[in-house]
């Protein structure tokens, strides 16, 4: 076989709800003789940096892809199977087959992510409302790959780059639970050396911090995950009145300066960190005022002058951000 396959020799096959024990049972009949596996994960990138004090690069490398995939959800799961010369599988056809699982969980309305990554995920057809109407459930999806003969059997070799992140959603899909605490308990559960396995550097250089505006959104997203966000000028002055809330948001664009002058000076007077964004469009889209498309765009995006978080939700690098934003202004 050609060490470079044209593209319209490969059929990539597409794998959703209602094909997922079928395309399974294929890979079952051949994983014996196709035993070196090819793995790649799509997910919503990488949005959280661990804080904190570590004893190494390694260490801080290791947390900050746990708390990525411990709170993140996979996209797509692309498999390729190989024998020992490099020869894929064809079926008695003329194309050579290779997987795409595409999986429902993730939800660009509810759910945080990188712009970036998913913005590239976009261009590359990525239709987010179809994974959701028709994706494989993830349980499901750990369940059939448990039994598969593809995991649990010495006989296969795995093939990634940057594998970090692949084996992490591998094994979070596995398991069901949360990757370990420790990097050696992570290696450990995957079965190999301590070190054969390099964990993916993340994208943003060591030392540079998130942005206000990038940390803004994380923080808003994962309150309103949590319920613990509310919307609208009135709703919001109630809730700072009663000593309920952590932060506020205000469009720089909001029409009634008498409720902005008493939103202003409610949190003034409670102690409340302001922060002001340039309009209640942008704000509207952040905490979740509008619909989105079949490519995972916001459409009718409805303004929102003011947003009065209640409950962070969870601790994040993006809280951190900030607060540190906030006390220092």
């Amino acid at each position: 076989m050609s060490l470079l396959l044209k593209g319209d020799s490969i059929q990539i096959r597409e794998v959703w709800n209602n094909n997922l024990e079928e395309e399974f049972a294929l890979l079952r009949e051949i994983v014996d003789d196709y035993p070196y596996i090819a793995m790649d994960t799509e997910f919503p990138g990488i949005v959280l940096r661990s804080v904190g004090n570590f004893k190494n690069s390694n260490d801080y490398h290791y947390q900050t892809l746990k708390d990525n995939v411990d709170m993140l959800k996979l996209i797509q799961l692309g498999l390729t199977l190989s024998d020992e010369q490099g020869n894929l599988p064809t079926f008695g056809t003329d194309k050579y087959c290779i997987w795409q699982f595409n999986f429902r969980e993730f939800n660009v309305n509810e759910d945080v992510f990188a712009n970036d990554s998913i913005e590239l995920l976009r261009q590359s057809g990525i239709d987010f409302k179809k994974n959701n109407e028709k994706g494989i459930d993830a349980k499901k999806f750990g369940e059939l790959l448990m039994s598969s003969g593809i995991v649990l059997n010495d006989s296969v070799h795995w093939v990634t780059f940057h594998s970090g992140y692949d084996f992490g959603y591998l094994l979070k899909l596995l398991t069901c639970q949360n990757l370990p605490d420790t990097q050696a308990g992570f290696f450990n559960l995957i079965n190999i050396e301590e070190g054969a396995v390099a964990v993916e550097t993340p994208a943003q250089p060591l030392g540079e911090a998130m942005d206000l505006i990038t940390a803004l959104q994380l923080v808003l997203r994962k309150s309103l995950a949590h319920g613990g966000l509310v919307r609208g000028l009135h709703e919001g002055a109630k809730v700072i009145e009663k000593h309920a809330a952590q932060l506020c948001v205000l469009a720089e664009d909001c029409n009634q300066p008498d409720y902005v002058k008493l939103v202003k000076g409610l949190c003034a007077d409670h102690g409340v960190g302001l922060l002001t964004v340039p309009s209640a469009k942008t704000l509207g889209e952040w905490v979740g005022l509008c619909k989105i498309d079949s490519e995972g765009k916001a459409r009718k995006v409805v303004g929102c002058s003011c947003a009065v978080v209640q409950d962070y939700g969870e601790e994040s690098e993006g809280l951190n951000v900030v607060q540190q934003h906030v006390k220092s202004h």
